[in-house]
């Protein structure tokens, strides 16, 4: 038992010897467990692990999977792993098109941006020239509580008449959208609307 574990004394009065020795008592380890206060964590902020494992500063790469290892002379175990989810921006914001900037094409706004989700896209179809204007896109992230955008000109132009019924017949247009969960995509263009 580990309560034996102490310092042992032998004497012996023929011949008179003294000797001390220290005992220590080792048990197998079983049940290793690991805990968090918390697993969805938003980056640049701070976790107290139960005064054993503090993140100070939690960044977008303390997440995944976390365990604890102990050992001793007799053995080792590791818990089960807990998964840290880290949310972050949105940030480092752009907006690029797809499409064709010519009057009865078909353009894509896709709205991209780094955190956890990635971008949305608008499709516009069938542009006319009245669309041209400044087009902003605005992302919120209700987790961090941040806000960033992007804002770009545009300018749709008439096809040049000799060109223009061969330009509608091999004017394609292409669509990505990514359905995704961030709650707060907002297109504007220079008149508020879109």
């Amino acid at each position: 038992m580990v309560a034996d574990s102490g310092i042992y004394v032998l004497q012996s009065s023929n011949p008179a010897l003294r000797a001390n020795t220290s005992l220590t008592v080792l048990e197998p380890i079983t049940n290793v467990t690991v805990n968090a206060s918390q697993t969805e964590l938003v980056e640049f902020t701070g976790v107290d692990g139960n005064h054993t494992l503090t993140i100070q500063n939690v960044t977008r790469y303390d997440a995944g999977p976390i365990s604890c290892h102990v050992a001793n002379a007799l053995g080792n175990a590791t818990s089960h792993p807990i998964t840290f989810i880290v949310s972050y921006g949105p940030e480092d914001m752009s907006l690029a098109l797809g499409g064709s900037l010519l009057v009865g094409s078909n353009l894509t706004l896709v709205c991209q941006f780094l955190n956890e989700t990635g971008q949305d896209a608008l499709t516009l179809s069938g542009v006319e020239e009245r669309h041209s204007g400044l087009y902003s896109c605005r992302a919120f992230n209700n987790k961090t509580r941040r806000w960033t955008s992007a804002t770009k000109h545009i300018l749709i132009r008439a096809p040049p008449s000799s060109e223009a019924q061969q330009w509608k017949i091999l004017t394609t247009s292409w669509i990505f959208i990514m359905a995704l969960a961030l709650p707060s995509i907002i297109f504007l263009n220079s008149q508020g609307h879109c």
